[in-house]
């Protein structure tokens, strides 16, 4: 009987099921894009990592193994994590990325035992998710107007950076994260009393708001056209 599988099939099994709504979320509702999204840029950098550090990918039912095969299983994952994660940090990921990419291979063994009565161990619940700490920096109300207003400044500037910066400005007038300002379309400007308001829904929390806009605001949404799609 077969003890030992490839991963990177399984890995894109989930990915599968998930985009295709044939698994779901613990309330019933869809895994979001985005989420699946994340899974897939998982899957590609582990089929990068085990290209590259010659890594042979593979999981092995842990039911079916000798006391001294399970401790062979647990060097073998315990090795992965190490070779994997300074993989990721020597390709330039930071903590937080990196962090999250282990969540989701811990979620992929989850996935594997609770849905797929696949046995594999435990040996995942020892894959440390790194984090860390973001500085929160403060911009004052009159720095925020100089980026607003100060056309002298923004001529100085390559044409790439005065698109961060607008999107910056953006961002700090509406508020909103970084994936729901790129999501945003022209189906979602309300016009009202000779106003425009912004309607979102939050790609995370799906909570609804309605941003009024100030004019500097509508200018670098027709400037940059985050995106002409229609819903």
């Amino acid at each position: 009987m077969k003890r030992e599988f490839e991963l990177l099939p399984l890995f894109a099994k989930l990915i599968n099921e998930s985009y295709k709504g044939r698994r779901l979320k613990p309330n019933g509702k869809r895994i979001k894009k985005d989420t699946v999204d994340n899974y897939t840029y998982v899957y590609k950098h582990l089929c990068v990592f085990s290209s590259k550090n010659q890594f042979p990918l593979r999981i092995k039912e842990y039911d079916k193994l000798t006391k001294r095969q399970k401790e062979a299983e647990s060097k073998y994952w315990k090795r992965f994590y190490f070779e994997f994660t300074q993989y990721l940090f020597s390709s330039g990921y930071y903590d937080n990325y990196v962090g999250s990419i282990i969540k989701i291979i811990r979620l992929f063994f989850n996935y594997l035992q609770k849905e797929k009565q696949f046995m594999t161990g435990n040996y995942h619940k020892q894959f440390y998710v790194t984090k860390e700490d973001v500085p929160i920096i403060l911009i004052t109300y009159e720095q925020l107007q100089f980026l607003i207003f100060n056309k002298g400044f923004e001529e100085t500037l390559p044409l790439h950076l005065r698109q961060t910066k607008d999107i910056f400005v953006f961002g700090c007038t509406v508020a909103l994260r970084f994936s729901d300002i790129f999501n945003i379309c022209q189906n979602d400007i309300e016009h009202l009393n000779g106003k425009h308001y912004l309607k979102n829904k939050s790609l995370k929390t799906e909570t609804e708001t309605k941003i009024l806009l100030p004019d500097y605001a509508i200018a670098i949404l027709l400037k940059h056209k985050f995106s002409n799609k229609t819903k």
